[in-house]
């Protein structure tokens, strides 16, 4: 899980020829269907920034995406989210963790465990990532505790996993370990295809 930044070049947009049909030019011009190919690329940068998950393991280190920056509505960064349900809450055990980008945080650490109050220890757990730096979250709703974090593209790949002595005490989600399926925009979207 290396430190990355994803940067964004600016669009390129090539010229293409897509005709709909064969056409002899003698008679009349070819009708296209597509004139404009829009793309960025967005090279990751190492060593910096935020710890992200590998999105390919045939290739370590960074690389580069390809698409096009793209926001869903009004042209506004949202910030990441997730979310951490305390499970279970024991206050004897050796730590366990929960990571978020290059923070973790860890029982006993940075945040009590109240025995067998999931509610108090969700609390707890909250105001410890509250104060972690790009991150906020409210008093939880029970034992869960929601959160956001950084806006855009480096926010999605942000590394969220559960680990050290019992992991099970947290149910984090999303569950794929990273803000992937978060809501954070801008994204990497498409290439645009123009007429």
């Amino acid at each position: 899980m290396p430190k990355k930044i994803i940067t964004a070049q600016r669009p390129f947009t090539m010229l293409i020829a897509n005709i709909r049909a064969g056409a002899d030019p003698a008679v009349a011009n070819p009708v296209t269907t597509r004139s404009t190919f829009t793309r960025q690329l967005m090279p990751e940068i190492g060593g910096r920034g935020e710890n992200q998950i590998d999105i390919s393991n045939s290739t370590p280190g960074t690389a580069t995406r390809q698409g096009r920056v793209t926001f869903g509505g009004g042209g506004i960064p949202v910030a990441t989210a997730g979310s951490i349900t305390v499970a279970s809450a024991t206050t004897n055990e050796p730590v366990s963790w929960v990571q978020i980008g290059e923070y973790k945080v860890e029982t006993g650490n940075d945040f009590v465990v109240v025995d067998t109050d999931t509610a108090s220890t969700a609390t707890n757990l909250a105001a410890a990532i509250n104060s972690l730096p790009g991150f906020a979250s409210p008093v939880p709703a029970a034992s869960v505790v929601t959160f956001t974090g950084p806006p855009g593209i480096n926010g999605v790949y942000l590394v969220f996993e559960a680990g050290g002595y019992s992991p099970t005490m947290f149910t984090l989600s999303p569950v794929n370990g990273s803000l992937e399926s978060g809501p954070a925009e801008p994204h990497i979207g498409p290439p645009v295809l123009g007429t």
